[in-house]
């Protein structure tokens, strides 16, 4: 069986940065609301995503001019002239650095790709959210089961018990008869104790999250058929990174050089007259193409090869999981119908040996024996019946399918 932890992993560090930075830009309740109890997975889901948001480092969104492409530069020169009768020179300027048209253009771009950015890391959130509900939802739902089973079989062990105890001559076969029974008893109490402890952390995992104990009545999820893994929201979060290298490129490049507006105040102090000048100074770049510095190209074919490589990676391992997934969901359907298959049989056979034993028409240890095999049928019937419906669970979290 799979586990939803291993298929909730981010491609890098990049992207539990950017999840940390975009929950900065969404509000955050002050206080955790009262516990209520979650009708549905998605309101689960909805609590998980709460807590994964307040848990990330919300940083405050930089300021970004619409006009300026870096900080202006404020300029100031003295000359003083070392010839007797020459002039002396006080000049102050002021550099703006305009974005060019192409810049200005490109930062829409940019400003559009943050905001498909900002979505697809919010589906990828939302994806690993699921992941984390739904492995401990079927946790809980597993050891429910399990401790049920297991408390109705204690009780059948704990008649058969109390009855021998009351027939019991002090024989030496009866004392053994009664230890086997207590024995049986002790394993299945045993077994529920650890199935009370996981069932236990489970729920505390379950609080933590999205602040409930219990789980909906019904977390069943219907099966896709044929999803479209190349829009798992992991492969759609590398795909929005791919943009973004390339628009990082053309940013680069020296035809979205930034023109310089430049304002000098100048004085020209000469011996019997003083000369005030004001004016106003355009450089723009020439450029031809797109040109860019050899640097710059190589970090960004070294960028894109890495990305290439984790897209790759990323696309095997989604399709690896899925087929995984499917397969072990093929062999527990398999299996429960095998068992289910026998079902009716191993009722009337519990049924019959429960009767033997209550009119002591058999060896209570050779009953012993059966009984458990029989019990042993029952528990894991119940829990392939769960299996089955945890397995759909893993298989649509392979596909990207959010709660």
């Amino acid at each position: 069986m799979l586990s939803f932890a291993g298929l909730v992993k981010p491609q890098s560090g990049v992207v539990v940065f950017l999840m940390c930075v975009l929950s900065g830009h969404s509000s955050v309740a002050s206080a955790d609301p009262a516990p209520t109890i979650a009708e549905n997975m998605l309101q689960l889901t909805d609590a998980a995503e709460a807590t994964i948001q307040r848990q990330a480092t919300i940083e405050a969104a930089p300021w970004i001019s619409s006009w300026l492409a870096d900080a202006p530069t404020l300029s100031a020169a003295f000359l003083q002239s070392q010839t007797n009768g020459g002039s002396d020179e006080v000049e102050l300027a002021l550099t703006l650095p305009l974005k060019s048209p192409g810049r200005a253009r490109l930062d829409d771009e940019l400003i559009n790709n943050e905001q498909r950015l900002r979505a697809s890391l919010l589906s990828y959130r939302r994806w690993h959210a699921s992941g984390l509900v739904r492995d401990i939802v079927w946790t809980i739902q597993t050891e429910q089961t399990r401790h049920a089973i297991l408390a109705e079989q204690l009780t059948v062990y704990q008649r058969f018990l109390t009855r021998l105890k009351a027939l019991s001559s002090g024989r030496g076969t009866d004392v053994f008869h009664q230890y086997l029974y207590q024995q049986a008893a002790t394993e299945l109490k045993l077994e529920r104790l650890q199935s009370e402890k996981q069932l236990t952390n489970a729920r505390q995992q379950l609080q933590y999250l999205t602040g409930q104990r219990s789980t909906p009545t019904d977390v069943n999820e219907a099966e896709f058929s044929q999803p479209d893994l190349q829009q798992h929201p992991r492969l759609h979060l590398l795909m929005m990174q791919e943009q973004q290298l390339k628009l990082q490129l053309q940013a680069s490049t020296t035809a979205n050089s930034a023109w310089q507006l430049t304002t000098r105040v100048k004085r020209v102090s000469t011996p019997g007259f003083d000369d005030n000048q004001i004016g106003a100074q355009l450089d723009v770049p020439l450029t031809f193409g797109r040109q860019i510095n050899q640097l710059d190209s190589n970090n960004f074919q070294l960028d894109y090869q890495q990305w290439l490589n984790s897209f790759s990676d990323t696309q095997l391992d989604i399709q690896h999981q899925y087929q995984t997934a499917q397969t072990e969901l093929n062999t527990v359907k398999t299996r429960l119908a095998l068992l289910k298959g026998n079902e009716p049989l191993r009722q009337q056979a519990k049924a019959a040996l429960l009767m033997l034993l209550e009119r002591q028409e058999i060896s209570p240890d050779i009953a012993q024996q059966r009984l458990q095999q029989l019990l042993q049928a029952e528990l894991q019937l119940a829990l392939l019946e769960v299996q089955v419906q945890q397995a759909i669970a893993t298989l649509n979290q392979t596909a990207g399918v959010i709660l």
